[in-house]
Parts: C-alpha cells; sequence; structure tokens
C-alpha cells in the first residue's frame, strides 16, 4: 500500500468512454484517496474486488424490463502504475454475484467479464508513477441479481519487483496507518460488523490455500453506473485534518462514514458529532423540478417499480410502507441535497439507530427513483 500518487501531485490522466444520461450509484461522492493497494497480493497476479452490500443499498440500476436485476451500463476507477515509464501493463475488470453459500463473498465461478485488456496509465510528464481515472461504459448491459451483494473485480497482473513497479487499485482508506495522512474512521457500528476485517475490499489469490479473504478496512475507489437515477446517504463530519470532503454538507458518501456516522454520544472517535444527508442524481431531471426526500426506521424494503403506480417512471420504491416523506426541495444542476441536523439532546440515545433514505424526482415523463441507502448511526 503506497500513498496515492493524487495525495502526492503527480502526473493524473485521465481515460473516458462515457455513455450519456447515465448516473453512478455515487459512492465515491466527496472522498478522498489515501492510498494505492494490490491488496495481499504482493507481486502475484489476481485481483483485488470491490463490493457493494445489498444490506447498505437497494434500488440502483433498476429497469422495468428487468426486474429483480442491477442493469449496469458502466464502471470507473483510478488505476495506477509505479513505473509507467519502464513498463507498459493492462488489467481485466469483472463483475461477480454474491456466493449464496458464503454470505458477503463473491461467487467468482459466476464471474462477467466486463473489459479485458484495459490499458493502465501512461507515461507521466515526469517522474516514474502515474494514475488514470478510468471510466468504462458496458454495452450491452451487465444484468446481475439485485437481491445479492455486487462485486467488482480487478485482475492485476504480476511484478515481481512491487512495490518498485506494478498496477495497483487507488482506495478510500478506513482506518490511521502512519505516513498516510488521509483517512475516513467510521461510527462504532461498522466496529462490529461483519464480514471480517469490516471491510469492503477483498483480494483474490489463486495460488494460496485461502485464496480469497478481506482486508483492512477499506474502499476500493469504484463506482457503477446505470440509465436511472443515483443516489447516496452521506455523513458530515469533523474529520478537517484526515478526510477534508466529509466535513462540508453533504458530506462524504465515503462506505466509511457515510454508512457508519459517529453521531452518537459519546463519539466512537474523540470530537466526533456527525449529521447526516442524501444527495439526489440525476441529470436527466431539469433544474427546479420538485424531489421528495423520505425517511424510514426498518431495513431496506422490497423493490415495487414506479412504473406501476405512475407509467412513465424509472427506478423504484425500496424503503418500507412505513416511510415518511421528511421534505420536497427543487432539483439543482445535476444534484440535490437534503441535510438532517441531529439536536444535540437527542444524540445520547442515538447508538445503534437505523435510518434508510430515498429520494424522487418529479418530470412531465413520471416519477424518477433513486437508490434506498440505510446508515447505523
Amino acid at each position: 500500500m503506497l500513498a496515492s500518487t493524487l495525495q502526492r501531485g503527480l502526473a493524473l490522466s485521465l481515460v473516458l468512454a462515457t455513455v450519456s444520461a447515465q448516473e453512478f450509484l455515487g459512492i465515491t461522492n466527496n472522498t478522498a484517496i489515501g492510498a494505492t493497494s494490490r491488496g495481499s497480493l504482493g507481486g502475484a497476479p489476481g485481483q483485488v474486488i470491490a463490493r457493494i452490500d445489498r444490506g447498505d443499498y437497494s434500488g440502483w440500476a433498476t429497469d422495468v424490463l428487468f426486474p429483480g436485476m442491477r442493469v449496469i451500463n458502466g464502471v470507473d476507477l483510478i488505476i495506477q502504475d509505479q513505473d509507467a515509464v519502464a513498463t507498459f501493463e493492462v488489467f481485466d475488470i469483472w463483475l461477480y454475484p454474491e456466493d449464496p453459500f458464503a454470505p458477503n463473498m463473491p461467487l467468482l465461478a459466476a464471474g462477467i467479464p466486463v473489459a479485458i485488456g484495459v490499458a493502465g496509465p501512461p507515461p507521466p510528464a515526469a517522474g516514474l508513477v502515474s494514475a488514470a481515472y478510468v471510466d468504462i461504459a458496458i454495452a450491452p448491459p451487465i444484468l446481475m441479481p439485485a437481491g445479492s451483494d455486487v462485486f467488482v473485480g480487478f485482475a492485476l497482473p504480476p511484478n515481481a519487483i512491487w512495490p518498485m513497479d506494478g498496477l495497483s487499485v487507488q482506495i478510500v482508506l478506513g482506518v490511521a496507518v502512519p505516513g498516510f495522512p488521509t483517512f475516513d474512521l467510521a461510527g462504532p457500528s461498522m466496529a462490529p460488523a461483519p464480514p471480517a476485517g469490516n471491510s469492503y475490499g477483498l483480494t483474490f489469490n489463486p495460488a494460496l490455500v485461502v485464496p480469497l479473504v478481506y482486508n483492512g478496512r477499506r474502499q476500493l475507489w469504484t463506482d457503477l453506473q446505470a440509465a436511472v437515477p443515483g443516489g447516496v446517504v452521506g455523513a458530515i463530519t469533523t474529520q478537517f485534518a484526515s478526510f477534508a470532503p466529509s466535513t462540508v454538507a453533504p458530506g462524504t458518501a465515503s462506505l466509511m462514514s457515510g454508512l457508519h456516522p459517529d453521531a452518537a454520544a459519546p463519539p466512537l472517535n474523540a470530537g466526533r458529532a456527525d449529521d447526516i444527508s442524501y444527495t439526489y442524481f440525476d441529470a436527466a431531471l431539469p433544474a427546479g423540478m420538485p424531489v421528495i426526500f423520505c425517511v424510514d426506521f426498518a431495513p431496506l424494503g422490497a423493490e415495487l417499480p414506479l412504473a406501476a403506480f405512475v407509467p412513465g417512471s424509472v427506478g423504484v420504491l425500496c424503503l418500507t410502507p412505513m416511510m415518511t416523506p421528511l421534505t420536497m426541495l427543487p432539483m439543482g444542476a445535476g444534484s440535490v441535497s437534503q441535510v438532517i441536523l441531529i439536536p444535540p439532546a437527542f444524540r445520547p440515545v442515538l447508538a445503534g439507530f437505523p435510518i434508510a433514505q430515498q429520494a424522487v424526482g418529479f418530470s412531465p415523463a413520471g416519477l424518477r427513483g433513486s437508490p434506498c441507502g440505510r446508515q447505523i448511526l
């Protein structure tokens, strides 16, 4: 795990292959790169794998033509090469459903290739290390079961002299590591949570006796794209030195604090008193159109297509019937956010308190539902 090129100010090149009228789920919104990593591969060939948990987010990447499936049209990441001058390396991208017999683990046998032989970063203008933002369009879309976790795997080639050379994927750190100043510390609800390592990042090393393991707490900087609105829960924190994007409303959608705010009193991390938010993303909804924000205090509900209620709608309703409309706001330029400020008097009783959120935009053609995100305070 090496410090990110973004943090050190080295070259960042851009590779784009986007599709219009698409939205990412949004889980990298207002995050900061803390490191770059090959997981526990070292110099061996294998995969680093990101997990999107079905208990954290539902109702994303939906399509009325494919009920019960995630219809995925794109994936992005930041790939890094420790010596982009001496070698030219390529990597592969895969999608996996959850193993029905091993919760929180990918079913590798059901993997679907997204892109094979994707070019790594080009040589930088100066130095050796280079990073590139890669945005891959998927056509035709790839379908994943809606009722399972979804995993994104990045197959990296071997490099015997790692960490002097070799490809890696940039990550959001969820722990404080000496020499790595950028990290996001989750609240207490993440501390006892499965899977092992309390992480959203795994490594698959086929040469090992136990080839598939979770690594230290992290989030691979990657997201998935679909032809419906995106949306994420967030946390506004006081991590001014270690995770600055989280300190300004609507806060961070990091899979650490974003899903596990440090909002209760006393906090797990000294000085924290997080507030929470929801951000709705929809480039197809004109500015000024109304967006209604709803909250719920239960596990995420069944996914009910909004087109069944209002013809022409997209997305689903994924909160339970006990949901409560909270507020209505005008759409901004591609996004709009709701912030929930938590009164100090409530914080002593918030530990373990669940809250789920969703937003629905109103367009002339119908309703436009976002994903549902669930936080544990």
